[in-house]
């Protein structure tokens, strides 16, 4: 077997290989892709639901004998805030499957 053969065989391995693991890496980065665009599917329908429980809230019959402090509705928004993310990982309202599923093709 002549030099040339040789490193013309052992060139072809190297670019397999390398063609190999650049898939790899491009197919890692797609699923870390896909992980991020799940979590930021399921945080736009957190912030969906956060939008609806302000609305139902500016809509509730408030007394006139107690004004709330600052402090207490910081705490309430931040209260709703929480109920909002529980409310969409337990319920099924389908927004962040939709998200996801169209976004999913793209990425």
């Amino acid at each position: 077997m002549n030099i040339s053969a040789y490193n013309t065989g052992l060139k072809f391995r190297m670019n397999k290989l390398n063609s190999n693991v650049i898939q790899k890496v491009n197919n890692i980065g797609k699923s870390k892709n896909l992980k991020q665009l799940k979590k930021v599917s399921e945080q736009m329908e957190s912030l969906f639901v956060k939008q609806i429980l302000d609305a139902m809230r500016k809509n509730v019959l408030k007394g006139g004998l107690i004004n709330k402090s600052r402090g207490q509705k910081i705490f309430e928004d931040m209260l709703y805030t929480k109920y909002s993310e529980i409310m969409s990982k337990k319920s099924d309202f389908g927004i962040a499957k939709e998200i996801y599923n169209r976004y999913s093709k793209i990425v």
